[in-house]
């Protein structure tokens, strides 16, 4: 049974230690290069808008997944620039291209690092993009499709321990919180402590990503092959995705 520990990092102190363990984790040589599932959330979440929370899931090949949230909302640019024993910092780790990272439709996550904290995500897996590249016409690329409609398509039970009865409710009751159509506000993401609902959909978001089997040789989406299948110009645009304009 897959277990998940869920962390709240709002010190100096724990981003140091995440930073420090995660150095270890990739320095080489390593058996196995643990994956960074990665979501954010904020308000107006780009360019124009805020950062309040980044939920990064770590599979190191082990039962036990980790998955921290970040409170950026808190941190600043103390989360991204505070340097560990080897005088890394989490901004060097994502802008590390030998690091793995999965995202779901990057777009507006690497705008708002890029315009508030100056981060380059590089080594990006954009589940979106994906998905869409492996179908089978050229019709059917035309439009991509949500993360819900993604999850329904693709999720792997037995990858993630989770499954759609389970998913579906912890994501509805976070929206909750935050759809204006339900009287939501998603000034939410800056109320600290950080609400039970909103922890279970920051959590949920990015283990649903794990359900895919993103992160291994062959990138296997639904049984289909993505380093093989993968349209030519799929490389390009997911690489105008992840690398945010200078200006």
């Amino acid at each position: 049974m897959r277990v998940i520990k869920t962390e709240a990092i709002n010190t100096t102190e724990q981003i140091k230690d995440l930073v420090d363990w995660l150095v270890f984790r990739y320095a080489p040589p390593v058996p196995y290069s643990p994956t960074m599932y990665t979501d954010l959330e904020g308000i107006d979440l780009c360019r124009e808008g805020s950062i309040s929370i980044l939920t990064i899931m770590i599979n190191t090949g082990i039962p036990t997944r980790r998955v921290y949230l970040l409170d950026i909302h808190l941190l600043g640019t103390q989360a991204f620039n505070t340097a560990g024993v080897k005088q890394k910092t989490l901004k060097d780790i994502l802008q590390d291209d030998k690091v793995s990272k999965i995202f779901f439709d990057v777009r507006n996550d690497s705008d708002a690092l890029f315009a508030h904290f100056g981060v380059r995500l590089q080594g990006v897996q954009d589940i979106q993009l994906m998905d869409g590249a492996v179908r089978r016409t050229i019709i059917s690329r035309k439009y991509l499709s949500g993360l819900a409609k993604c999850v329904e398509k693709h999720v792997f039970i037995s990858q993630s321990g989770t499954n759609l009865a389970s998913w579906k409710p912890a994501k509805e009751r976070g929206e909750r919180l935050f759809k204006a159509e339900h009287g939501g506000s998603y000034e939410v993401f800056n109320q600290r402590p950080i609400p039970e609902e909103i922890i279970s959909y920051c959590v949920a978001d990015v283990q649903c990503l794990l359900s895919y089997g993103i992160g291994s040789a062959h990138r296997p989406i639904s049984g289909k092959i993505w380093s093989m299948k993968r349209p030519r110009n799929a490389s390009r645009r997911l690489q105008n995705r992840s690398i945010s304009p200078t200006a």
